[in-house]
């Protein structure tokens, strides 16, 4: 069996469905407890990444339209919520707050089954 890999040939991290929830639900616990509550209404964020695309970003079959797939898997890589985890060490809470509520947004949607999407706008791993 091949592994599946991001854009870049990377392999996907693989992990139990349950273990991304949690992940998820941890994060968005962290940035609320370190910010503010209120810093949850920004955990819609990485979604938007997909109205570049259009309002119609999803056809009939479930298949993301070519203009949303690269925003969404940009908006939806690990790569994100580490590198601003990384800058928090000179930006501050805040920064690491949002961070863990990125991370909140993917481990979630990961938990539901809401992976990258391939070059044809098909979810790549369930």
């Amino acid at each position: 069996m091949s592994d599946i890999t991001n854009t870049a040939g990377l392999p996907l991290l693989r992990l139990n469905r349950a273990v991304w929830l949690a992940l998820g639900i941890a994060g968005a616990v962290c940035a609320a407890l370190l910010v503010s509550p209120w810093l949850l209404a920004a955990w819609i964020v990485p979604d938007l990444s997909v109205l570049a695309g259009g309002f119609r970003i999803v056809d009939e079959q479930g298949r993301m339209r070519p203009a949303a797939i690269r925003g969404y898997n940009a908006a939806h890589a690990l790569l994100g919520p580490a590198m601003l985890a990384l800058a928090s060490i000179a930006l501050g809470h805040i920064a690491i707050a949002a961070a863990a509520l990125w991370l909140s947004h993917i481990a979630i949607d990961r938990a539901l089954g809401y992976w990258p999407r391939d070059a044809h706008g098909e979810i790549r791993h369930g």
